[in-house]
Order: structure tokens, then sequence, then C-alpha cells
């Protein structure tokens, strides 16, 4: 809480050199709001580029929400006391900060295969973790185990939410960008959201081993089938896309 105290602190002294630009914006009603959206649905839809990247991040975004819930109750399936939940979670944002930090370097040694890097460790994590739980080993050996793989899915996490805006804004300006942004939060919120009311579904029915191990599956195999569709439609020369890819 000190350093909670301290950070805030510095953040409200720095906030104090801020200045307000007064800008005069045009009004807009609601009406053209739905209009412009409706056309941005329109022209983004015409990119496979553009829909690939959509549904890709709409089902990753989903399995790291998925995982952020169970997370805590496979912690208590292997019976870790409660009071250490704060300080292993701190240790993994601390983790993911610094896998943060080295996107760039991910970008350029990965080039085309970053998001698959970024993907299938994170979708087969979750299998795996499905896997541990059934088997019900000593908590010697299930529990480090579990917080390496914990620590895997934060090490994906945390780049990925940086390289993806950044495979997104590739080919635009600052005005489609706009529009994309609104499309993708749009789809992203849509689609991670059934995805997660179907899980809690799933895990008020059967055990979290169980969950897991369906979930594992069914997002390992859709993301390895997209992967290899998107082969063909993201990573590209600009010269190697059409009219139609580059808004």
């Amino acid at each position: 809480m000190i350093l909670c105290f301290l950070t805030l602190l510095r953040v409200a002294i720095i906030s104090t050199k801020f200045e307000d630009i007064q800008e005069k914006l045009p009004e807009c009603k609601i009406s053209e709001e739905f209009k412009h959206l409706k056309y941005s649905f329109r022209n983004i839809l015409k990119s496979k580029r553009l829909k690939s990247l959509l549904i890709f991040n709409s089902l990753m975004v989903a399995i790291i929400k998925i995982l952020q819930n169970l997370r805590n109750t496979v912690l208590l399936e292997v019976r870790m006391p409660e009071q250490y939940f704060g300080v292993i979670f701190a240790f993994l944002g601390i983790i993911s900060g610094i896998a943060t930090k080295n996107q760039d370097k991910i970008h350029k040694k990965y080039k085309n295969r970053t998001l698959t890097f970024l993907a299938v460790p994170t979708t087969i994590s979750c299998l795996f973790i499905g896997i541990l739980l059934m088997f019900k080993l000593d908590t010697k050996i299930s529990i480090p185990i579990i917080l390496i793989l914990f620590a895997l899915q934060y090490i994906m996490k945390g780049p990925y939410y940086v390289l993806i805006k950044r495979y997104f804004n590739n080919f635009t300006n600052s005005e489609k960008r706009i529009k994309i942004a609104t499309v993708n939060n749009l789809v992203e919120n849509l689609i991670a959201s059934i995805l997660i009311f179907g899980t809690s579904f799933i895990l008020n029915i059967i055990p979290a081993n169980y969950t897991l191990i369906i979930v594992g599956t069914i997002f390992s195999i859709s993301m390895i089938l997209l992967l290899n569709y998107m082969k063909s439609t993201v990573g590209l020369r600009m010269e190697q896309y059409g009219k139609k890819e580059i808004l």
C-alpha cells in the first residue's frame, strides 16, 4: 500500500504539469454515430486481414479473461493458502511487465510467427493445467508446475496487448485507427463475453479440471486452424495486399 501510495502521489504531481488544450469539437448526433459505425463495419469486413485479426483477438482476449477467472479456482484446487494469492499475482504482474517491455524483441525475433508464439502456449497451458489437476499429484509437484504455467501465460499476455494494436494499426492513418479500434472493441467484447459466459456455464456443471481441459482443447484447435488460415492474410508486405486490404 505504501508503494501504491507513492506511485499515485508521483502521478498526481506529474499530472499538475499538463495543460488542457481547448478544442471545439463539432456536435454529433447519435444517429450519425451509428451511421459512421455501420460504414466502418462495412469497410473493415471487406479486409480479410482485419477480419482475421478481429476473430483472433476476440479468441485471445476470451482465453486470457477465462484463465484470469479460473486461476483462483485452480489455486484452491491444489490447496494453496489464500493469503499467498496476492503475493503470487503480484510477482506474475511483474513478470508480465518485464515481458511487455521486451515486446519489440519478441516481434523482431518471431516476425510473422509472433501471434503463434503468443497464442499457442497460452491455450496449451490451459489444457496442461486441467490434465495436471485431473491426476491429483502431490502438491509439492503440482504447485510449482502450475505456477510455471501461470508465469508462461502472463509472459504471453503482456506483449500481446501491445503487439495486437500494432498489427491492427499497420497500413492505416489516425482516422482509420479510430474506426478499427471501435469495431474491434465491439467485436472483442461481444465474442469474449459469450465465450466467458459459456465457460462459466460449463464450470457450474463439471469440475474445474474438466472445464480447463475442454476449454484448452477447443481454443487450441481453434487457434491452430485460424493461425493456419492467417498465413495468407496477415503478416504480408504492403505490396502483397490488394486494395481492399489497405484501408
